[in-house]
This record gives structure tokens, sequence and C-alpha cells, in this order.
């Protein structure tokens, strides 16, 4: 499944991309869900998350969402991806435009559910370590209005006054 949509202008990108199937003779196996409000709930339905960013971007705030639902993360290291995914313990990292590199370590982690739930169990550990605490309420309040789908416990949420 690949969800999203065109950003940016990326239209003439996103034509390219809904034409790959048929020319790979996948078109059955592959699903483009488009633009998702509910993205948890999609992200839930995954076995993991796959980042294939093709130029380094500051934050992948996908990566994010999956490590929030407990998935393995598999992404290109470019950006600041490295800072978020734990190469072997998170996720695995691959390089940018090595979609050789991008397809073994999707396929590693199919073939290993074993090793897919304890980096999926790690990067839900990461992510409710580095996400903000109830040290920070100002900031968290922010990151819950700019990320108002990722799943997190109401047990890991601070309480928040709206004086806060």
């Amino acid at each position: 499944m690949i969800i999203g949509s065109a950003l940016f202008g990326e239209d003439s990108y996103e034509s390219q991309i809904r034409l790959l199937p048929k020319q790979l003779g996948i078109e059955e196996v592959v699903h483009f869900a488009g633009f998702r409000a509910n993205i948890r709930h999609e992200i839930e339905g995954l076995d993991l998350v796959v980042h294939a960013s093709t130029t380094g971007e500051p934050f992948g705030q996908v990566i994010i969402e999956g490590m929030a639902a407990a998935k393995p993360i598999v992404a290109t290291d470019g950006g600041g991806v490295p800072e978020i995914v734990d190469n072997g313990k998170t996720g695995i990292l691959v390089p940018m435009a090595d979609a050789k590199s991008m397809a073994s370590a999707i396929c590693r982690l199919l073939e290993d559910p074993d090793q897919a739930k304890r980096m999926g169990a790690e990067g839900l550990h990461r992510f409710r370590d580095t996400s903000p605490s109830n040290k920070r309420p100002a900031r968290w309040k922010l990151y819950i209005r700019a990320s108002p789908d990722l799943t997190v416990e109401a047990s890991t949420r601070p309480r928040i006054s709206e004086t806060s």
C-alpha cells in the first residue's frame, strides 16, 4: 500500500509512480491509497513502514507515525532520518537511490517477523523516550496539534491545561 498524494507541485512525479506497477507487472499487489486523514488507522494495518525518500529530508513524520504504531522502519539514510531511526535496532537504513538494498531490507523484515516485531517495539520505546514529556507541556501541546493522528497511549500523555 502506498499512502499519500502529490505535494508541492509533484503531480508529474505521482503520475510516473502510478504507472510503474503496470510496467513492472505488479499492479495486482500494489494499492495506491491516496491521501488519508486518519493515517494511524492505515499504519496499524501494515507489517512495516517504508520511507523511500529520494532526497534527504530534515524530518520524517511518517517515520515517527510508524514508530508510534510499533512498526519497524525501512528508510533511506539521508537528511535527518538517521537521527530518528536507530539502524538495526528500530529499523533498517539503506542508501538513497538504492532500490536493491531497499527491497532486500523489506524482504528481510517480512521473512523474519520476530525481528520486525522487536524493531517495532524498540521504535515505540524510542518514540516514547524522545517525545515531549511532562516537563515540556507547551512543546507537547504543539506536537499534538501538529500530529493529531499519532498513536500515543493516554498514560504517556501529560495533562495539559489551556494555560500551559
